[in-house]
C-alpha cells in the first residue's frame, strides 16, 4: 500500500516546483543513504539509483523550464532526512517508485508525452534499486 497521499499518486496537485522539490528530496536521501549503509550492495544499489536521480533531475526540471519558459522555478521544499535504516532505504524506493507513476500520470493530464518518458525512465531506476536492494 502506498504511503503517499492520494493527489501525489494521481498526480493531483503537482506543479513544476513541487516536482523538481521532490526530485531533490529525493536524490539528498538516496545520497545519506548511501553513505550510512556498511552492506556493500546496497552501498552500490544507493551509489547507481543517486547517480540516476541526478540525471533525472537535471533532464526532467530543463524539461520543466522549457515548457513553462521564460517562468523560472519557485523555492525548493526540504524534506527531513529520516535516521538510516533498512526500513528507512525500502520506504524511500517505494516512494520514488510511487512518485514516477504519479509524475506520469501528471504529464498524462497535461499532454506532455516527453515529461511521461523522463519519469519513465527514473521508474526503471527505482524499480532496479527494489530488486538489487534484495542483495544482502
Amino acid at each position: 500500500m502506498s504511503t503517499m497521499p492520494m493527489a501525489m499518486v494521481t498526480g493531483g496537485g503537482m506543479t513544476p516546483d513541487s516536482i523538481v522539490s521532490k526530485l531533490f528530496n529525493l536524490h539528498s536521501k538516496a545520497h545519506y543513504y548511501h553513505l550510512q549503509t556498511t552492506s556493500f550492495a546496497q552501498h552500490n544499489m544507493l551509489d547507481a539509483l543517486y547517480k540516476d536521480l541526478v540525471e533525472a533531475k537535471d533532464g526532467i526540471a530543463e524539461y520543466l523550464l522549457g515548457i513553462q519558459a521564460p517562468k523560472r522555478l519557485g523555492p525548493l521544499t526540504s524534506e527531513t532526512i529520516e535516521p538510516f535504516s533498512e526500513e528507512a532505504v525500502a520506504k524511500l524506493i517505494e516512494e520514488g517508485l510511487q512518485f514516477t507513476m504519479s509524475l506520469c500520470n501528471y504529464a498524462d493530464q497535461k499532454g506532455l508525452e516527453q515529461l511521461c518518458n523522463l519519469s519513465s525512465d527514473l521508474q526503471g531506476a527505482f524499480a532496479k534499486a527494489k530488486y538489487f536492494n534484495t542483495f544482502k
